[in-house]
């Protein structure tokens, strides 16, 4: 995910650098999974090298607040912020981001979406997309924006969970909202 947000930064450096855009950037972040195979390798090096030689430090990777946190660590995004983990509408973030848009609580919302899960860990035959998506939300901008959408427009779109992760639920709702 962090090479998803340096890829957005690099795009948006305008946006997300001056004036002290980044202390009002905010993060929004989605994962249905996680990234699970953190907590599969401590249970793996507890297994093999007992509970006393086990990593405690990889752990924590597997927690859903950790990639966005250190996201907003590396970029100096401090803005408000949001974590949906679970079987969750992708919408959410999207409708999360406007409303800190619209209160002006924020000048940017970065969308974070992601899925890091090992097929370990996965029910058999069961597909997932991983991967991370990093998009920029703002209220209005002077440069053309790639994608233009009202919240009357998101909230008619029907609701979209899936048991394929939330990578490819956003990928869907991104397509249908080009529409």
């Amino acid at each position: 995910m962090l090479a998803a947000c340096s890829m957005l930064k690099k795009a948006n450096e305008e946006y997300l650098e001056g004036k002290g855009a980044a202390g009002r950037s905010g993060i929004v972040a989605l994962t249905q999974y996680g990234a699970g195979g953190a907590a599969f390798t401590f249970f793996s090096q507890l297994v093999q090298k007992g509970p006393r030689l086990a990593s405690p430090l990889i752990f924590p990777h597997s927690y859903a607040s950790t990639a966005p946190n250190l996201a907003a660590i590396e970029f100096g995004w401090n803005g408000s912020h949001m974590i949906y983990f679970g079987k969750q509408d992708c919408r959410e973030t999207l409708e999360y981001a406007a409303a800190r848009l619209d209160e002006d609580s924020a000048q940017n919302m970065i969308v974070l979406v992601y899925e890091a899960v090992s097929p370990e860990l996965l029910p058999e035959n069961q597909q997932i997309r991983n991967g991370a998506l990093a998009l920029l939300l703002q209220a209005a901008s002077e440069r053309p924006a790639r994608l233009r959408f009202t919240l009357p427009q998101l909230r008619a779109l029907p609701s979209l969970v899936s048991g394929a992760g939330s990578v490819q639920d956003t990928l869907l709702l991104l397509a249908a909202l080009a529409n």
